[in-house]
């Protein structure tokens, strides 16, 4: 059956019936006339929309085509990087095979619909239009939109439109030729009245549309989505998420639907963030343009749904739902409040970290998902297996689309205090001191000296946004200078508006120039680099550069491991206090390489809160561990053991800090441990730091 059409057209006077003609037809269509009505079909949407009515869908793909070519050929020469033949030969093949292969198989796919409903049928002739009952379910076709009647070989076609379907009728079906005839002048009769009536030619009219009382129990009567209004899609969401059929008429396609979803959905978004920050922030307007892109996505998930079952499907009410769908969106991240986490794991104690508390976390995306795929199978009017299939379509799209937007865009962001950390203006005293700043730094470093195993530290201070991390870089600088006289030997980049003038900021360019300018500096083979970095981190195992306005790329271990590379820098000490830090241990441990990370790969670490001077892991291995023991290791070893405790007696999931690494660095470690004259200043670190487990069961903050 058709797709709904936005309006039905006014009901006509019916038009004079032939007499004697058969009101309704009971028959049953055998495979082989279906299969030949097929073929019709295929052959008149393919000359309707493969030939000079559809020259214009040819042009603009090929136009598409020859704009990504030109497209991707301008981006290699801006990038100085070449153009690969295998890209544009990949486009120009793609068009061909469209316009040889694929395209004839999508006429082909057009033509189905009523040629396909094999079996029983009933099929009546009407004052305001067909009926036909078959396997499909019920369809009613306004006589407007039945183009024309012809007789075949030992069958009759009856031609609906716009997009050509042929309507399958064997001579079985008549109990004689006269009876035939007059069944099918009374058909081109009412045709005829019908072009007269609306003044068009029939191959103009709307494609047929499904009726009330399909097997599916969810194809809509003319007028329902007139009436559709907002509130009453709204109160069709429970349904949904309760697994069940919209009510008949409650959830019409309709423009205004749409739009007070799209502003429901805001308001939703900016409520929590609102509530999320005590009422205190400023509103960054611009961000409203990433509302929309959650409902582009699920427009395109209701058009696949529909491109697997044309005309068995109707896509606008599937659009309707599947927005709806999006609206509890921004209520998700409530989700992973400190409430539920600590709710859930009272639930399964034992299953604190396992297979089932991940399925919990991702419990509202899921439901979400099932709510998709059972309104798009209840909805399709077809057999099992398409419906079946038109379902996994929507949940697949729908599942893209969750991941995709799972975080809506920021509308509210907290306010900070101006005097602690001012707004970042990019001024030409940024613009031309940051040069001037990372090389004075790096020029300060000193060399090594030959016969003495000496340290060098370089800490980088990553999220902007926070200060806690200046906090923390600044004193693991001041601990390594006071314990390990790293004084001369020390860097810093910083991300802070607060520093933006004192020193230099940091991402992947001044990573991988103070790690050249230090690994030049050193003796290899006896001093040691210790390398901190602090920030937050995704599930992905990307370390933060976040810096707004500046767009720094995030650190990857992989492009850690080439800049230490490159740098020549053969003994280090890689320290990376982030959630999810764990990650960065496959790509540095080696023999040469300790990696010390606050985090396993796939967990969370904790106390990154504005407020604290550092971080949990921050505050257990620097200002704690560090001032009990000068070894590393050891250290390590004390920080883990009192984080564990302090999780377990809060409620929070472990964090697993992690070692690896560095078996040939015994020798030097050991040198570097041992009782130094320099006396032990004390570390004002502050009170314990203070809770924000919202961000941290975030995948990355900001």
């Amino acid at each position: 059956m058709a797709l709904p059409p936005d309006s039905d057209p006014a009901p006509q006077p019916a038009p004079a019936v032939v007499a004697d003609a058969p009101a309704a037809l009971h028959y049953s269509l055998d495979a082989a006339t279906a299969c030949a009505a097929h073929v019709l079909a295929s052959r008149r949407v393919s000359h309707r929309f493969g030939g000079r009515g559809g020259a214009w869908l040819l042009q603009l793909l090929v136009w598409i085509c020859i704009g990504a070519a030109a497209g991707i050929a301008a981006q290699g020469w801006r990038t100085g990087t070449a153009v690969s033949v295998w890209v544009l030969g990949g486009l120009l093949l793609g068009a061909g095979l469209f316009g040889a292969v694929l395209r004839r198989r999508l006429f082909d796919q057009l033509g189905r619909t009523h040629a396909a409903a094999t079996g029983n049928v009933r099929l009546a002739l009407e004052a305001d239009g067909l009926h036909m009952l078959s396997g499909m379910g019920e369809a009613w076709v306004p006589w407007a939109r039945v183009v024309e009647v012809a007789e075949q070989t030992g069958w009759v076609a009856v031609t609906l439109g716009p997009v050509p379907q042929v309507l399958a009728v064997p001579f079985a079906a008549f109990p004689d030729a006269a009876a035939r005839s007059r069944w099918i002048a009374a058909l081109e009769a009412r045709i005829a009245s019908a072009c007269g009536q609306s003044g068009a030619h029939p191959s103009a009219a709307s494609a047929a549309a499904p009726r009330a009382g399909s097997r599916a129990g969810a194809a809509v009567t003319a007028g329902e989505h007139e009436g559709a209004t907002l509130p009453g899609a709204l109160g069709q969401l429970g349904r949904l998420l309760a697994f069940r059929a919209p009510r008949p008429g409650a959830l019409g396609f309709s423009p205004a639907v749409l739009l007070g979803c799209v502003v429901l959905y805001a308001a939703l978004t900016l409520g929590v963030q609102v509530w999320e920050a005590n009422g205190e922030g400023e509103l960054w307007w611009y961000e409203a343009s990433g509302l929309l892109s959650p409902f582009a996505a699920a427009a395109i998930a209701a058009a696949l749904a529909a491109l697997v079952a044309p005309g068995q499907l109707p896509a606008g009410r599937l659009l309707v739902a599947l927005t709806l769908l999006l609206l509890p969106l921004p209520l998700v991240g409530l989700w992973a409040a400190p409430e539920v986490g600590n709710f859930l794991r009272a639930l399964a104690p034992g299953e604190a970290d396992g297979p089932l508390m991940t399925l919990m976390f991702f419990l509202p995306q899921a439901w979400l998902l099932g709510a998709a795929g059972v309104v798009a199978w209840r909805l399709a009017a077809a057999e099992p297996a398409v419906r079946a299939r038109v379902a996994l379509v929507a949940v697949l799209a729908s599942g893209a689309n969750l991941w995709l937007h799972n975080d809506p865009p920021m509308l509210w962001y907290a306010a900070v205090n101006e005097e602690a950390r001012p707004r970042l203006n990019i001024d030409e005293r940024v613009l031309y001191g940051q040069p001037r700043l990372l090389d004075q730094a790096l020029a300060g470093l000193q060399p090594g000296r030959p016969g003495v195993a000496e340290l060098y530290f370089l800490g980088v201070g990553g999220y902007g946004q926070q200060d806690v991390f200046l906090r923390e870089v600044r004193t693991v600088e001041s601990l390594f200078a006071d314990r390990y006289g790293t004084t001369g030997r020390s860097a810093l980049l910083v991300n802070n508006a607060a520093t933006v003038h004192e020193l230099p900021v940091a991402n992947a360019e001044s990573l991988g120039a103070a790690l050249r300018a230090i690994g030049a500096r050193m003796n290899h083979g006896e001093d040691l680099l210790f390398l901190f970095l602090t920030s937050h981190g995704s599930r992905d195992h990307r370390f933060s550069l976040a810096f707004w306005p500046f767009r720094f790329n995030d650190i990857t271990p992989e492009m850690l491991r080439r800049a230490l590379d490159d740098a020549g820098i053969d003994q280090r000490v890689v320290v990376v206090s982030a959630c999810y830090s764990g990650g960065f241990i496959p790509a540095l441990a080696d023999a040469r390489t300790l990696v010390i990370t606050a985090a396993a790969a796939d967990r969370n670490s904790f106390g990154c809160a504005d407020q604290n001077e550092l971080t949990d892991f921050g505050r257990a291995y620097f200002a704690e561990a560090l001032h009990e023991t000068r070894s590393f290791t050891a250290a390590f070893e004390l920080a883990r053991t009192r984080i564990a405790e302090r999780e377990t007696a809060e409620g929070l999931t472990p964090s697993l800090p992690q070692m690896q690494g560095g078996e040939a660095l015994n020798a030097v470690l050991q040198r570097l441990a041992a009782p130094d004259a320099a006396p032990a200043r004390a570390v004002p670190v502050g009170a314990a730091p203070a809770r924000r487990e919202a961000n941290a069961l975030s995948s990355i903050t900001h």
